[in-house]
């Protein structure tokens, strides 16, 4: 199996959430691991994306609870 990202390098380990080949380069670039794997690129994108709309959801809670007070 070859690195999803990299077709030339051959994966050394695979996205532990949706199982895409990882180059040794992706997994060294991961930000987020799931289940203590590394994860590709486009998991970690959603994870992120995920973590900012949760965050921005308790912001405007803050901010709506103020605006009652």
């Amino acid at each position: 199996m070859n690195c999803y990202y990299h077709q030339e390098r051959a994966a050394v380990a695979q996205c532990g959430k949706c199982g895409k080949g990882l180059c040794q380069e992706c997994i060294d670039k991961t930000e987020y691991t799931f289940d203590e794997k590394a994860m590709c690129r486009d998991c970690n994108r959603q994870t992120i994306d995920f973590l900012l709309e949760d965050d921005k959801k308790e912001k405007n809670k803050l901010i709506i609870k103020s605006a009652i007070i």
